[in-house]
Protein backbone atom coordinates (compact mmCIF):
# COMPACT_ATOMS: atom_id res chain seq x y z
CA UNK A 1 0.00 0.00 0.00
CA UNK A 2 0.96 3.48 -1.06
CA UNK A 3 0.28 6.55 1.11
CA UNK A 4 0.25 9.75 0.01
CA UNK A 5 0.62 13.09 1.99
CA UNK A 6 0.28 16.19 0.25
CA UNK A 7 1.96 19.42 1.75
CA UNK A 8 4.02 22.09 1.23
CA UNK A 9 7.08 21.65 3.61
CA UNK A 10 10.65 22.83 2.73
CA UNK A 11 11.79 19.27 4.57
CA UNK A 12 12.43 17.80 1.43
CA UNK A 13 14.95 14.87 1.30
CA UNK A 14 14.91 13.48 -2.65
CA UNK A 15 17.50 11.45 -4.81
CA UNK A 16 16.86 9.72 -7.88
CA UNK A 17 19.94 9.04 -9.03
CA UNK A 18 19.35 8.23 -12.61
CA UNK A 19 18.73 11.67 -13.27
CA UNK A 20 21.16 13.55 -11.35
CA UNK A 21 22.68 16.40 -12.42
CA UNK A 22 26.29 15.02 -13.81
CA UNK A 23 28.07 18.22 -13.13
CA UNK A 24 28.16 17.60 -9.65
CA UNK A 25 30.00 14.25 -9.71
CA UNK A 26 33.41 15.50 -9.41
CA UNK A 27 34.51 13.28 -6.70
CA UNK A 28 35.13 9.51 -7.59
CA UNK A 29 31.71 9.87 -9.77
CA UNK A 30 29.84 9.70 -6.23
CA UNK A 31 25.87 10.32 -5.61
CA UNK A 32 26.75 10.63 -2.32
CA UNK A 33 29.70 10.99 0.03
CA UNK A 34 30.73 11.32 3.61
CA UNK A 35 33.19 13.76 5.34
CA UNK A 36 32.65 17.19 7.28
CA UNK A 37 30.37 19.82 6.14
CA UNK A 38 29.96 23.39 7.47
CA UNK A 39 32.46 22.66 10.48
CA UNK A 40 29.64 19.46 10.83
CA UNK A 41 31.16 16.12 11.26
CA UNK A 42 30.02 12.65 9.75
CA UNK A 43 27.61 14.47 6.97
CA UNK A 44 26.49 11.94 4.17
CA UNK A 45 25.89 14.52 1.28
CA UNK A 46 23.44 13.59 -1.73
CA UNK A 47 23.69 14.77 -4.81
CA UNK A 48 20.35 15.39 -6.42
CA UNK A 49 19.00 16.38 -9.73
CA UNK A 50 19.22 19.99 -10.89
CA UNK A 51 21.89 20.53 -8.37
CA UNK A 52 19.78 20.19 -5.47
CA UNK A 53 22.44 18.99 -2.65
CA UNK A 54 20.71 16.60 0.65
CA UNK A 55 22.91 16.75 4.03
CA UNK A 56 22.33 13.90 6.50
CA UNK A 57 23.79 13.85 9.49
CA UNK A 58 24.83 10.36 10.22
CA UNK A 59 25.69 10.80 13.73
CA UNK A 60 22.11 11.97 15.02
CA UNK A 61 20.02 10.15 12.13
CA UNK A 62 18.53 13.47 11.08
CA UNK A 63 18.42 15.72 7.69
CA UNK A 64 20.81 18.72 7.96
CA UNK A 65 20.28 20.86 5.36
CA UNK A 66 18.62 20.90 1.68
CA UNK A 67 20.20 23.48 -0.83
CA UNK A 68 20.40 24.39 -4.39
CA UNK A 69 24.43 24.79 -5.45
CA UNK A 70 27.04 22.82 -4.21
CA UNK A 71 30.05 22.01 -1.78
CA UNK A 72 33.64 23.95 -1.50
CA UNK A 73 35.33 20.84 -1.66
CA UNK A 74 38.48 22.26 0.48
CA UNK A 75 40.43 20.12 2.89
CA UNK A 76 42.89 17.62 3.48
CA UNK A 77 41.18 14.65 1.34
CA UNK A 78 40.92 16.61 -1.30
CA UNK A 79 43.54 19.88 -1.63
CA UNK A 80 45.95 18.66 0.75
CA UNK A 81 45.36 21.65 2.90
CA UNK A 82 44.65 20.61 6.70
CA UNK A 83 43.04 24.36 7.89
CA UNK A 84 40.00 24.02 6.09
CA UNK A 85 36.79 21.54 5.34
CA UNK A 86 34.62 21.34 2.74
CA UNK A 87 31.44 24.30 3.34
CA UNK A 88 28.12 24.34 1.36
CA UNK A 89 27.23 27.05 -1.31
CA UNK A 90 24.12 28.27 -2.55
CA UNK A 91 20.02 28.54 -2.30
CA UNK A 92 18.89 27.00 1.03
CA UNK A 93 15.57 25.43 1.04
CA UNK A 94 15.90 23.33 4.76
CA UNK A 95 18.63 24.13 7.38
CA UNK A 96 18.12 22.42 10.42
CA UNK A 97 21.28 22.86 13.00
CA UNK A 98 20.40 20.30 15.46
CA UNK A 99 19.55 17.61 12.60
CA UNK A 100 17.13 16.12 14.93
CA UNK A 101 15.10 13.24 14.14
CA UNK A 102 12.00 13.52 12.58
CA UNK A 103 10.57 10.08 13.33
CA UNK A 104 8.95 9.80 16.72
CA UNK A 105 7.74 6.72 18.89
CA UNK A 106 4.45 6.11 21.13
CA UNK A 107 3.30 3.68 22.97
CA UNK A 108 -0.54 4.69 24.03
CA UNK A 109 -0.28 7.62 23.73
CA UNK A 110 3.26 8.49 25.67
CA UNK A 111 5.86 9.62 24.13
CA UNK A 112 9.09 6.82 24.67
CA UNK A 113 12.54 7.48 24.68
CA UNK A 114 14.47 6.25 21.50
CA UNK A 115 18.09 5.91 20.41
CA UNK A 116 18.70 6.47 16.55
CA UNK A 117 21.41 4.51 14.92
CA UNK A 118 22.97 5.10 11.40
CA UNK A 119 23.94 1.81 9.74
CA UNK A 120 25.51 3.06 6.55
CA UNK A 121 24.15 3.48 2.99
CA UNK A 122 23.00 1.26 0.39
CA UNK A 123 23.85 2.08 -3.55
CA UNK A 124 21.80 0.34 -6.41
CA UNK A 125 21.56 0.64 -9.65
CA UNK A 126 18.60 3.29 -9.54
CA UNK A 127 18.52 4.72 -5.84
CA UNK A 128 20.64 5.29 -2.84
CA UNK A 129 19.07 3.94 0.52
CA UNK A 130 20.21 5.30 4.41
CA UNK A 131 20.20 2.81 6.25
CA UNK A 132 19.50 2.93 10.52
CA UNK A 133 17.51 1.87 13.46
CA UNK A 134 15.32 2.87 16.08
CA UNK A 135 16.45 1.23 19.55
CA UNK A 136 12.84 1.24 22.11
CA UNK A 137 13.58 -0.30 25.56
CA UNK A 138 11.20 -3.45 25.69
CA UNK A 139 10.84 -3.79 21.49
CA UNK A 140 12.22 -5.53 18.77
CA UNK A 141 14.50 -2.51 17.10
CA UNK A 142 13.49 -1.18 14.13
CA UNK A 143 15.00 -1.46 11.17
CA UNK A 144 14.87 1.36 8.42
CA UNK A 145 16.22 2.12 5.11
CA UNK A 146 15.06 5.50 2.71
CA UNK A 147 14.87 6.49 -0.28
CA UNK A 148 14.09 9.48 -2.73
CA UNK A 149 12.74 10.62 -5.81
CA UNK A 150 11.20 13.68 -7.55
CA UNK A 151 8.87 14.05 -9.73
CA UNK A 152 7.07 17.23 -11.85
CA UNK A 153 3.90 18.35 -13.05
CA UNK A 154 2.81 19.82 -15.77
CA UNK A 155 3.88 23.46 -14.43
CA UNK A 156 7.39 24.35 -12.85
CA UNK A 157 6.15 22.33 -9.61
CA UNK A 158 8.36 20.04 -8.21
CA UNK A 159 7.15 17.27 -5.71
CA UNK A 160 9.71 15.38 -3.81
CA UNK A 161 8.86 12.30 -2.18
CA UNK A 162 10.53 10.31 0.62
CA UNK A 163 10.44 6.75 0.79
CA UNK A 164 10.14 4.71 3.93
CA UNK A 165 10.41 1.28 4.55
CA UNK A 166 10.41 -0.65 7.92
CA UNK A 167 11.22 -3.85 9.60
CA UNK A 168 10.02 -5.11 13.09
CA UNK A 169 7.57 -2.88 13.26
CA UNK A 170 5.35 -3.53 16.68
CA UNK A 171 1.36 -2.96 16.17
CA UNK A 172 1.62 -1.58 19.99
CA UNK A 173 3.54 1.24 18.85
CA UNK A 174 2.93 4.67 16.96
CA UNK A 175 5.33 6.11 14.72
CA UNK A 176 5.30 9.75 14.12
CA UNK A 177 6.74 11.77 11.48
CA UNK A 178 6.44 15.85 12.19
CA UNK A 179 5.21 18.38 9.34
CA UNK A 180 7.51 22.21 9.54
CA UNK A 181 3.23 23.32 10.17
CA UNK A 182 3.74 21.85 13.90
CA UNK A 183 1.09 18.92 12.72
CA UNK A 184 2.64 15.05 12.50
CA UNK A 185 1.82 12.21 10.33
CA UNK A 186 1.40 8.94 11.15
CA UNK A 187 3.32 5.80 10.15
CA UNK A 188 0.66 2.84 9.73
CA UNK A 189 2.67 0.60 7.02
CA UNK A 190 5.48 -0.97 6.31
CA UNK A 191 6.03 0.47 2.89
CA UNK A 192 5.27 4.23 3.24
CA UNK A 193 5.54 7.57 1.44
CA UNK A 194 5.45 11.11 2.22
CA UNK A 195 4.85 13.98 -0.77
CA UNK A 196 5.92 17.56 -0.26
CA UNK A 197 6.35 20.71 -2.44
CA UNK A 198 9.37 22.95 -3.01
CA UNK A 199 9.34 26.52 -1.43
CA UNK A 200 11.12 28.96 -2.45
CA UNK A 201 15.09 29.15 -0.61
CA UNK A 202 14.65 30.72 2.82
CA UNK A 203 18.29 32.32 2.64
CA UNK A 204 20.83 32.35 0.02
CA UNK A 205 24.62 31.45 0.93
CA UNK A 206 27.08 32.93 -2.12
CA UNK A 207 30.09 30.49 -3.27
CA UNK A 208 33.02 32.83 -2.56
CA UNK A 209 35.99 32.68 -5.38
CA UNK A 210 39.39 32.53 -4.15
CA UNK A 211 42.58 33.27 -5.93
CA UNK A 212 44.94 30.55 -6.93
CA UNK A 213 47.35 29.34 -4.64
CA UNK A 214 45.38 31.11 -2.15
CA UNK A 215 46.25 28.28 0.75
CA UNK A 216 45.46 30.29 4.09
CA UNK A 217 42.25 30.70 3.27
CA UNK A 218 42.06 34.08 5.12
CA UNK A 219 39.97 36.12 2.64
CA UNK A 220 37.15 32.83 2.64
CA UNK A 221 36.81 33.13 6.78
CA UNK A 222 36.61 36.68 6.14
CA UNK A 223 34.13 36.52 3.84
CA UNK A 224 32.24 33.49 5.10
CA UNK A 225 31.89 36.06 8.69
CA UNK A 226 30.39 38.78 9.78
CA UNK A 227 33.59 40.44 10.33
CA UNK A 228 33.37 43.40 8.02
CA UNK A 229 30.21 44.39 9.39
CA UNK A 230 32.35 45.92 12.09
CA UNK A 231 35.78 45.98 10.82
CA UNK A 232 37.55 47.96 7.31
CA UNK A 233 40.61 46.31 5.77
CA UNK A 234 42.72 49.78 6.43
CA UNK A 235 40.52 52.52 8.30
CA UNK A 236 38.97 51.95 11.43
CA UNK A 237 34.73 51.92 11.40
CA UNK A 238 32.63 50.37 14.66
CA UNK A 239 36.02 48.23 15.74
CA UNK A 240 39.53 48.47 14.03
CA UNK A 241 40.83 48.13 11.17
CA UNK A 242 42.64 44.79 10.14
CA UNK A 243 45.51 46.41 10.00
CA UNK A 244 45.79 47.97 13.10
CA UNK A 245 44.35 44.69 14.82
CA UNK A 246 47.78 42.63 12.97
CA UNK A 247 50.21 45.29 14.27
CA UNK A 248 49.24 44.50 17.69
CA UNK A 249 50.95 41.09 17.01
CA UNK A 250 55.02 41.22 16.96
CA UNK A 251 55.86 39.70 13.07
CA UNK A 252 57.22 36.47 12.94
CA UNK A 253 57.47 33.60 10.25
CA UNK A 254 53.63 32.45 11.50
CA UNK A 255 52.32 35.70 10.72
Amino acid sequence: MRLTVAGTLFLLPILCIDSCSKQNFDHENLPVFRSVLDDRPRIATLYLKDSLCLAFDTEHCGIYKIWKGGIRKEGAVFTHIKNIQPTSWGDVFYDNPLASFPISVYLEGEKLNSRHQFKGYEITENAVFFKYTIAISGFDTIGVKEKYSITRDNGKNVSLLRHFEFNNLDEKLRLNLPLASGETVEIKEERWTTEYQLQEAIFRKPKIILAKGDEHRGKLWYDKSDCGSCHDLNKPGIGPSLVDIANRYPLTKKT
